[in-house]
């Protein structure tokens, strides 16, 4: 078996589970819960980092990003110090370095080869692209073949792609080679002869492979690039089973290509497949080969999908047709006014109500207001958002009145982004609202339930279209009355200096800076961005990173269970302390001392990630107080992997998600740190908002909670 056969077996298990019990209806569910094997074979072996007390330092060099420190270390005489001072490598990612790891890609240990070609397409050079060529050529482990594939497909350019595909083509590990195919293509690296190569597989009678060389089309955003092989692609697509996994792919590039002859394709997965990752994909790829009307009624008809991701899909979809026709928008009044009353089909609603407020029908939306229960957040907040981009002439009004009689804080405060946002932007031409703007903008700087909401509002009065009507007045005061000229601002001072600052107010200059040296990390953010509206660059001072409490990781062992008590369910994650020891030590940390209760999952996107652990989201409230260095590991990004969030290298905190399908793309780019090893089934039903009830962590050995 070979690097990723069973990884997409992972994937592919559920088009053959079906044969082997009674096949369930055609909007079910389908096979067993899909998590990922008990054991992963991907994991890197053990080298005993949490025993060893050499190994330990190299980790502390590399969170310290000390490549030269770590290149010593490709030079010991004990291979699994050089094998960890090279895994290392790839997170540091120092030129430096380069040189020591083209020379380990001959090391007589096939670890330290296979860790050496990761670090060599982390980091890139000039030269490596063929270096790690040549180490393919004359490379027997498969194991250390992949990695070189891999590392391949991060750094080659167009002639060793052509090299590749000619001396490599017939490679027995044809899925790490499609693969590495999808990795130049990402990096928009491409060549007839990969082209060929890749549509040759797509109908293959291994699934596997079938389902490796499609991925190639669905990351590729620009359907140009591979046009000439676009009859190969079709022609594929029409052959496949519908529960086929591939077709996953398949539909992303038919969505990307956008032709109406693709339509007849695309229903036939929505109505038919069994499998409701490809019946999102179809869906999705539906609303952009042309709305007909077979196509609008299978995409009314899938509002009723069981499965709320595909449900939402399809109204997503239905959303891009311009002129519904007025049938069409009765069905979604009717749909809408009957979801209403049922908590759990808001996140399918919000398209809905989008096209029925774009299409003057502003009555459903009030009605779908005062039909949920004023304490429902999220129901009441995508009425909300249609009310703010109604054609109505009292929108602003209707707003400001659901902002003031609001049950929830959270209701309130998006209602009042939603004026000073998306309202204000509709309406800001229109110089006769100008006045009763201000006045209901300058409402909520008085009022403490709407200091989240307050960068908004004083940007938006700030704005120079209110200047005359007293806007840019009102903020000034406010901040003035808010202790702007304190040393340490307070977090409203800094929220209306944002605001003037990103009108070119230069009196929010002494504020931001103020805050900018005191604040903490996300008070930091906002006036470092204030100041580069003022065009002031500032560089934030170093963020504090925690140290590694190995003895908490010895307690814990390799693989420590985290524990995560949902809205919808369990779910545990495996976590990797060896491939990932300071996000595992610090993350077990704040779910040891309750921290992420109450954290919602802020970010839900169907067939890729769920996305949870902002504390200030929710919880305690409190933000937080450290960044973490990325640890970069050989891990793949598997269905189920869980990863940390980050905005670039070395930003991480307590973000992280859990993907809903393999995702090449996002390896060596974002930290992994472990696994769903149970619960896959509740991730795949995750709502946006849907909150952490708890979370506990469970040693490996002992199986207690800490």
């Amino acid at each position: 078996m070979n690097l990723r056969r069973w990884a997409a077996a992972a994937v592919l298990s559920s088009a053959t589970a079906v044969g082997c019990a009674e096949a369930p209806g055609p909007h079910e569910l389908r096979g067993p819960d899909l998590t990922l094997p008990p054991v992963r074979p991907l994991v890197r072996p053990s080298d005993g980092l949490r025993e060893r007390p050499d190994l330990p330092v190299l980790v502390e060099a590399q969170i310290r990003r000390d490549g030269s420190r770590l290149t010593r270390g490709l030079s010991s005489p004990d291979p699994v110090v050089r094998a960890r001072a090279a895994l290392a490598l790839g997170s540091v990612q120092d030129p430096s370095a380069v040189q020591g790891l083209l020379q380990a890609l001959g090391d007589p240990d096939p670890q330290v080869r296979g860790d050496a070609a990761f670090a060599l397409g982390q980091t890139g050079g000039f030269g490596v692209g063929a270096a790690l060529l040549d180490a393919l050529d004359v490379e027997e482990d498969p194991a250390v073949a992949g990695r070189l594939l891999e590392a391949q497909g991060k750094e080659g350019d167009e002639a060793e792609l052509r090299r590749l595909v000619a001396d490599h083509g017939d490679t027995q590990l044809q899925a790490d080679m499609a693969i590495s195919l999808g990795r130049f293509g990402l990096r928009a690296v491409h060549h007839p002869s990969a082209l060929a190569w890749l549509a040759l597989r797509l109908g293959s009678p291994d699934g596997e492979m079938r389902y490796w060389s499609s991925y190639y089309f669905s990351r590729v955003e620009d359907p140009s690039a591979w046009a000439s092989v676009l009859p190969d692609l079709r022609a594929a697509l029409d052959n496949l089973s519908v529960d086929d996994p591939a077709a996953i792919h398949l539909l992303q590039a038919v969505r990307r290509v956008g032709d109406p002859v693709d339509h007849g394709s695309t229903l036939r997965f929505l109505s038919d497949s069994r499998d409701w990752r490809v019946r999102v994909e179809a869906a999705l790829a539906s609303g952009h080969v042309g709305p007909g009307p077979d196509t609008r009624a299978a995409l009314l008809s899938a509002l009723d999908d069981p499965v709320v991701n595909v449900a939402r899909a399809a109204a997503q979809s239905y959303a891009r047709v311009e002129l519904p026709p007025s049938g069409d928008l009765d069905r979604i009044e009717s749909w809408v006014s009957r979801a209403a009353v049922d908590g759990d089909r808001w996140p399918v609603a919000e398209p809905l109500l989008a096209v029925l407020s774009r299409t003057g029908n502003d009555q459903a939306v009030l009605r779908w207001l005062d039909a949920r229960d004023p304490t429902d957040v999220s129901g009441q907040v995508v009425g909300l958002r249609a009310l703010a981009s109604s054609t109505r002439s009292d929108a602003l009004e209707a707003l400001a009145d659901r902002a003031d009689e609001a049950v929830s804080d959270q209701v309130a405060v998006v209602a009042a982004e939603l004026i000073a946002t998306r309202r204000w932007a509709l309406e800001r031409r229109r110089s006769e609202t100008h006045g009763r703007f201000v006045e209901v903008l300058s409402d909520f700087l008085v009022d403490s339930r709407f200091d989240e909401a307050l960068p908004a509002v004083a940007t938006a009065l700030s704005d120079e279209l209110l200047v005359e009507a007293g806007g840019r007045a009102a903020v000034r005061r406010a901040l003035q009355e808010a202790g702007g000229g304190e040393e340490a601002p307070s977090e409203r001072a800094l929220a209306l200096a944002y605001g003037l600052a990103v009108a070119g107010d230069s009196v929010a200059e002494p504020v931001l800076r103020r805050a900018h040296a005191s604040a903490d990390l996300r008070g930091r953010f906002l006036a470092r961005s204030g100041l580069e509206s003022l065009g002031i660059e500032v560089e934030d001072p170093p963020r504090p990173t925690p140290d590694v409490d190995w003895g908490r990781l010895a307690s814990l062992g390799r693989h420590p269970v985290l524990v995560l008590d949902t809205d919808r369910g369990e779910i545990r994650l495996r976590l990797d302390a060896e491939a990932a020891p300071q996000t595992v030590s610090a993350l077990t940390r704040v779910a040891a001392d309750g921290r992420f209760a109450e954290v919602p999952f802020h970010r839900v996107e169907n067939n890729f990630v769920v996305q949870g652990g902002d504390l200030t989201r929710g919880g305690d409230g409190r933000p937080f107080a450290f960044s973490l260095r990325s640890e970069f590991n050989t891990m793949p990004y598997t269905r189920g992997a869980l990863g940390m969030a980050s905005a670039g290298k070395d930003t991480e905190t307590t973000q992280f998600f859990v993907t809903h399908l393999m995702t090449p793309h996002l390896d060596g780019r974002y930290t992994v740190f472990g696994w769903v090893e149970g619960g896959m089934g509740v991730v795949d039903a995750m709502r946006q908002e849907d909150r952490i009830r708890s979370a506990s962590v469970l040693a490996e050995e002992s199986g207690g909670r800490d």
